[in-house]
């Protein structure tokens, strides 16, 4: 049996079997990435092979499945490999990945529960764009990156766990996300991008960690129920309207004596929060 990039397949396993589901292609170390699904409307339980390093660009996009089963020894999940799956619900990605291109899992609308696993250094942009029924995303320890729009429009997301190896969020990486109840904010984390966080109407208390050097234009715009934010005086750049629309706001708890010169000169600007300086310095003497 001949490809259609030419190579026949020699092992037992590939001649047959689950293999005959997918358009594949050697690679120089002796695995294969995937190229293609063959059965776009198949609706079932789909097993990728043993052997598999590689889950090519689109593979997936637009497939009918419904779970799919990757195997640990996969490294990489290229750019829009499942983008589109409307009805796939599961799709553990196992610890061998290290790699999660740009909107890998975007428009899974059924999805609902992702583990990132350590070796992914890097959440690439989108790459959970609008998986509306996403109720459960864990970060595991060792990624430092998630991307713009990683998880923007994740409606029904309720549980977000952030790792202390997190260093920057990317613009709008969790915008809609209505539903998340209470935000923990990592302590190696240094830049927070444009409308990160913008219209999550869940959690009530905002503390940015020791070592937030950047926040970025309304990063945590309105989220209606944000009652407190504190902010280190490590935040030397601020963008504007970073707490827009914040109805419930009462108050923002700043470590610096004044406003840093980095700070846009409207980074409180709508809303009506009291702004302590000073708040929580050591007094001196």
């Amino acid at each position: 049996m001949e490809n259609n990039n030419g190579y026949t397949p020699t092992s037992p396993l590939e001649r047959g079997g689950a293999w005959d589901q997918f358009e594949y292609e050697a690679l120089e170390d002796g695995t294969y990435r995937i190229l293609s699904f063959k059965s776009k409307s198949f609706d079932g339980r789909t097993v990728i092979p043993h052997g598999v390093s590689v889950i090519g660009e689109r593979a997936f996009y637009g497939c009918d499945i419904r779970e799919a089963i990757i195997p640990d020894g996969v490294r990489a999940i290229e750019e829009r490999a499942f983008w589109g799956c409307l009805n796939l619900t599961v799709a553990d990605i196992p610890d061998s990945v290290t790699f999660i291109g740009e909107g890998a899992f975007a428009v899974c609308c059924c999805l609902d529960r992702v583990r990132i696993p350590p070796g992914v250094k890097h959440i690439g942009d989108c790459a959970f764009f609008q998986c509306d029924y996403l109720t459960s995303v864990t970060v595991c320890e060792g990624v430092e990156s998630i991307g713009d729009q990683a998880f923007t429009e994740c409606y029904t997301m309720e549980e977000l766990n952030l790792p202390e190896s997190l260093r920057h969020i990317g613009d709008s990486a969790f915008c809609g996300c209505y539903s998340v109840r209470s935000l923990v904010l990592p302590r190696g984390l240094q830049t927070v991008g444009s409308f990160a966080f913008d219209g999550c109407d869940e959690f009530t208390e905002l503390i940015l960690p020791s070592g937030v050097t950047d926040i970025g234009d309304n990063a945590f715009g309105a989220c209606s129920a944000l009652i407190t934010a504190s902010i280190p005086e490590s935040a030397v750049n601020m963008g504007g309207y970073v707490f827009t629309d914040c109805e419930a706001l009462r108050e923002i708890r700043c470590e610096a004596a004044k406003k840093p010169e980095g700070w846009d000169e409207k980074w409180n600007s709508g809303c009506d929060a009291a702004v302590r300086w000073a708040y929580g310095r050591k007094a001196k003497g």
